[in-house]
């Protein structure tokens, strides 16, 4: 038994299983981070592929997320991209640009 699955094993006997459970989704950002970090000190960027964006059709895009999910990449009639490409890591920029972008101003009836 490795060291890692001796630990995984201790610590599930000890907070029980959901804890697990949550210490790994903080183990696997911790992992992210690092990845993400490696890539950018490569020149490379990691982005997340969101193809159900924009689709109204449930089923539809309960098929796109399935299949996205998979590896594939989705792609209309004309050859283009299904959905979104978001960066995983947006620049404070493109965080300001994606909020404009779902601004809307809405006119309110007088009180009058």
């Amino acid at each position: 038994m490795t060291l890692k699955a001796l630990f995984s094993a201790a610590r599930a006997w000890i907070v029980g299983p959901h804890a697990v459970g949550v210490m790994r989704g903080l183990y696997s950002d911790i992992e992210r981070d690092k990845a993400l970090d490696v890539l950018a000190q490569n020149g490379l960027a990691a982005h997340y592929y969101l193809p159900a964006v924009g689709v109204a059709d449930r089923e539809l895009a309960a098929a796109c997320r399935e299949l996205a999910g998979c590896g594939y990449l989705i792609v209309d009639r004309y050859g283009d991209l299904q959905g979104k490409v978001a960066a995983a890591r947006p620049t404070s920029d493109e965080i300001a640009q994606e909020r404009r972008a779902a601004f809307r101003i809405v006119k309110l009836a007088d009180t009058e």
